[in-house]
């Protein structure tokens, strides 16, 4: 599990693993006042309340806010919505079956992001580019032998 960091600076770090979190502390870049959110939820918690070690002492800060967009506070300057123009272009031009399960991933993957389900919109993002492909290069081929074949025909004297 990786968890995002915030140090109260009014910005957001990682995400990291406990591990990492855990080698912060050291470093003093995790203290009793950082606030800690696991990926892919809103919930904030101490990092005394989650990592213990080294921190008992220093007493917690309130929670850190969520934005209104469901991202963690500032983890939105990580994330690139999908773009659905493309999707749509494909669908109108090249081929309709794959445009639409391309435009699809790519409206779940941007739904996702916004609930800070951060791992289920990559992995969405990544299959909506995928069925991109699969709908234009095809067609970019037809286009290409049909250019080729034209040539041909226009040198030669059939």
């Amino acid at each position: 599990m990786k968890y995002w960091l915030s140090n109260g600076d009014g910005q957001v770090y990682g995400p990291y693993t406990v591990g990492e979190l855990r080698g912060f502390v050291g470093d003093g870049r995790v203290t009793g006042s950082s606030q800690l959110c696991q990926e892919g939820t809103n919930d904030w918690v101490s990092a005394t309340a989650m990592l213990g070690v080294g921190l008992a002492g220093v007493p917690p800060t309130a929670p850190t806010a969520v934005s209104p967009s469901g991202f963690p506070s500032g983890a939105s300057e990580f994330w690139q919505p999908v773009g659905i123009v493309l999707p749509i272009l494909s669908i109108l031009l090249c081929c309709l079956p794959a445009g639409i399960v391309s435009l699809v991933y790519a409206t779940n993957a941007n739904t996702k992001a916004a609930a800070g389900n951060m791992s289920g919109a990559e992995a969405d993002k990544k299959s909506s580019a995928l069925w991109l492909r699969i709908s234009v290069l095809p067609t970019i081929g037809v286009i290409i032998v049909y250019l080729i074949i034209a040539l041909v025909g226009a040198f030669t004297n059939w």
